[in-house]
C-alpha cells in the first residue's frame, strides 16, 4: 500500500491523531459515549458532554497538524480553542457540577455492563436453540 492510499485510509477510517497514530479504543469510546450517554449528558446539564469535546479537540487538532502546525502546539491550541468557544456560549463540560460528572461515568459504566449482559443472553438463548433444533 502506497502512503497516499494508507493517509487516505486513515482519513476514512478515523481516529487520527495529531501524532500521527491511532486511539482506536478511545476513539471509539467517545463516539459511543457521545452518542449515548452523551444524549442524556447534554440534556440534563445544557452543556455539550465531554466525550463530544475530546471529539471536537481531536478534530481540530488533526486540522492544524494538516496545516502545517506542530503536532504537540496543534493538540494545545486546539484544546484552548476548543474550550474557550465552548465556555463563552455557557457550554463547556468544566462548568458542570462535579457530582453530574460522576453520574455521567456511572451511566458510562451501566452501559458497558448492559452490553456485556445482553451479549450472555444472546448466548445463552443462542446455545439453548441448538439444543433444542439438535436431533
Amino acid at each position: 500500500m502506497s502512503n497516499g492510499e494508507q493517509s487516505q485510509l486513515q482519513s476514512w477510517v478515523g481516529g487520527l491523531t495529531p501524532g500521527g497514530g491511532f486511539q482506536t479504543l478511545k476513539t471509539l469510546s467517545d463516539a459511543l459515549s457521545a452518542s449515548t450517554v452523551g444524549i442524556l449528558w447534554s440534556a440534563a446539564t445544557g452543556t455539550v458532554d465531554p466525550w463530544t469535546k475530546d471529539q471536537q479537540i481531536a478534530d481540530q487538532a488533526a486540522a492544524y497538524t494538516r496545516a502545517g502546525m506542530d503536532s504537540e502546539r496543534a493538540k494545545t491550541q486546539a484544546e484552548s480553542d476548543v474550550t474557550n468557544a465552548l465556555s463563552a456560549a455557557g457550554a463547556d463540560p468544566s462548568q458542570v457540577p462535579e457530582y453530574m460528572k460522576q453520574l455521567g461515568d456511572l451511566l458510562v459504566l451501566a452501559l458497558i455492563v448492559g452490553v456485556i449482559y445482553l451479549g450472555a443472553q444472546v448466548f445463552i438463548v443462542g446455545k439453548a436453540w441448538k439444543e433444542v433444533l439438535s436431533p
